[in-house]
């Protein structure tokens, strides 16, 4: 697992890690994952996402946009996969 604002290119014994998110936002907390990555948002207030993932498994339904998708609410995560 790689934490987003962890840029050390080497993990432990020397092995290296998978690239960091790109997300570099307050609040904003990543996970990269070799089949995924999961986001998750700290802040109080709505996070958009940077951008259209092909799968997007939320940890709370987001009523407020018109296909549900795009949108991380405050205090909640979400797992992507793909670009």
């Amino acid at each position: 697992m790689q934490i987003s604002g962890w840029n050390s290119g080497f993990g432990l014994r020397g092995r290296e890690l998978l690239p960091v998110s790109g997300i570099r936002e307050r609040g904003i907390e990543t996970g990269v994952f070799e089949n995924g990555m999961v986001i998750v948002n700290h802040r109080s207030t709505p996070y958009e996402l940077p951008q259209k993932y092909e799968a997007e498994h939320y940890q709370m339904p987001v009523a407020y946009t018109p296909d549900g998708r795009g949108i991380l609410p405050g205090h909640s995560a979400v797992w992507v996969t793909g670009t």
